[in-house]
């Protein structure tokens, strides 16, 4: 491949004006692509810590569940294995129900809900200003 001349002519002064437009024309890009691609980037993050969030809850309902077969454990217990198990998503013993007689051979469900705040605007205005998440967990006492 042969470098382009460099002679002093008029097309040399061409070439380099035509540079300078290019560059221009990249910057005015960037600024239009910029905003669009900023919304989809925060877009994602915000669907990733749905994600989590609704994945910690399910853990989190799950270690409970397996809290409450256990003979021992209190209900007071089996909420509090939840909100410990629970990393990253605030919950509170509000937010975790149990139902169930606990007895051997029937079945006990631990359930949990929470309540997800997104922070991109183009996500609340497709799910709106919060979404429940809510999960549970089914499991028979031995």
């Amino acid at each position: 491949m042969t470098p382009p001349a460099t002679h002093r002519g008029s097309g040399m002064w061409w070439k380099r004006g035509k540079g300078i437009a290019q560059r221009g024309q990249s910057v005015v890009e960037f600024a239009l692509i910029l905003p669009v691609f900023l919304l989809f980037l925060f877009g994602v993050i915000d669907l990733g810590r749905a994600v989590y969030a609704q994945t910690v809850l399910s853990n989190a309902v799950r270690d409970g569940a397996r809290a409450a077969v256990v003979a021992t454990r209190t209900n007071d217990q089996v909420v509090q294995a939840v909100i410990d198990a629970a990393v990253g998503v605030p919950l509170t013993a509000a937010n975790v129900t149990i139902s169930g007689t606990r007895q051997p051979g029937t079945a006990v469900t631990v359930s949990a809900t929470y309540v997800f705040v997104p922070v991109t605007p183009i996500i609340s205005r497709i799910v709106g200003t919060s979404l429940r998440l809510t999960a549970s967990s089914t499991m028979t006492v031995d």
